[in-house]
């Protein structure tokens, strides 16, 4: 049985979709002097009438100055705070009842305990929306993607901005009245390519990179037809040494076995997947996971790693918000971020998702 140490670690968190928050970017609530508001994000849980309901959490010092108002079936709340990231729960007064945000899956850990996490965007910052999936022909392809100006309103600066196609920086054009960037991009290899909006407007502001991924084939990919491959990581082939790290105290079985993205490369380059009729290889996940050995589930006595790599401590990580004593998102036992990148690289020369 697989153990659960997700009470030992610090951080550990989930991706959201967008649509889990309501987001009203009106920057007219609390003002404060150094750190702007950027707009009211509605809380909500799906309670019964009985009770009295409040917010707390890292904004408020965890105190009862965030009651929550029942309305249309349940109990909601809109906060306005400066951007950042955030702990939070729902209290019930009378009964002492804590409850997290059924409506959020991201979690963050503070003082040992699991809260919902709520991130702030800063309004300052524009914003690039990718306007629909990139559209392939042959060997070329378009994309459209538009400018959100920040509250300022401050359009681009094309000397301070930067886009590139697989690493080749191009000059896009512009349509200020729609705001909109066009790239188009021909005579193109078959295989993957990438898109990369790095834009800054006037006022300095940055907005958060765009990466649109790109394949030209000879026949769409449909994951239906797909033939996947599932790589159990470390359990798969030995190709560092030098990553193996095994935990001193946890038996062979339940330990490290070595198998890392050198190991995945090797076999890439010798074709063995290609071979196979393989078209996407579903590898551990990369991320960083929980250090040392750790007790099983219930009675279980038996200390296992996380070699499985369902214990990650860097999910959430990115390059605008690392996640604070690591150096890395990336699991160790696996390899580095280098490395990673090469192993989808290699696989990618051959046709291969990753």
């Amino acid at each position: 049985m697989i153990p659960s140490p997700f009470l030992h670690f610090k951080i550990f968190c989930f991706f959201i979709p967008a649509c889990c928050f309501l987001f009203f970017f009106s920057c007219e609530a609390e003002k404060h002097i150094d750190e702007p508001h950027c707009g009211g994000i509605v809380v909500s849980l799906d309670e019964d009438t009985a009770g009295e309901w409040y917010v707390r959490g890292s904004f408020n010092h965890w105190d009862l100055s965030t009651p929550m108002t029942y309305r249309g079936g349940r109990w909601e709340r809109e906060v306005f705070l400066a951007p950042g990231d955030y702990a939070y729960a729902f209290y019930e007064r009378r009964s002492g009842l804590w409850r997290s945000d059924p409506h959020n899956p991201l979690a963050r850990y503070e003082n040992g305990r699991r809260y919902s996490r709520l991130v702030v965007p800063d309004c300052r910052y524009p914003r690039l929306e990718l306007v629909e999936p990139p559209i392939p022909g042959g060997a070329s392809f378009t994309v459209h993607a538009r400018f959100v100006p920040g509250t300022g309103g401050a359009g681009p600066d094309p000397e301070k901005s930067v886009v590139t196609v697989a690493g080749n920086i191009v000059t896009p054009l512009y349509d200020g009245e729609k705001r909109l960037f066009t790239i188009t991009a021909e005579n193109l290899a078959t295989g993957k390519h990438t898109v990369v909006f790095s834009v800054r407007d006037t006022d300095g502001f940055a907005a958060a990179p765009l990466f649109v991924p790109i394949w030209l084939e000879s026949s769409l990919f449909d994951w239906r037809d797909a033939v996947i491959y599932q790589v159990m990581t470390d359990r798969f082939v030995n190709g560092d040494l030098n990553n193996d790290g095994p935990v001193e105290v946890a038996p062979v079985k339940s330990n490290w076995q070595g198998g890392d993205f050198r190991g995945i490369i090797r076999k890439i380059e010798d074709g063995y997947f290609s071979e196979l009729g393989v078209t996407a290889l579903w590898i551990s996940s990369p991320l960083a996971n929980t250090p040392g050995a750790w007790k099983g589930m219930g009675n279980d006595p038996r200390l296992y790693t996380a070699y499985h790599s369902y214990w990650p401590i860097a999910t959430g990580w990115s390059d605008l918000t690392p996640i604070p004593d690591l150096d890395s998102p990336v699991e160790p036992h696996f390899g580095t971020e280098a490395e990673l990148s090469e192993l989808i690289a290699k696989a990618h020369e051959q046709g291969i998702r990753v």
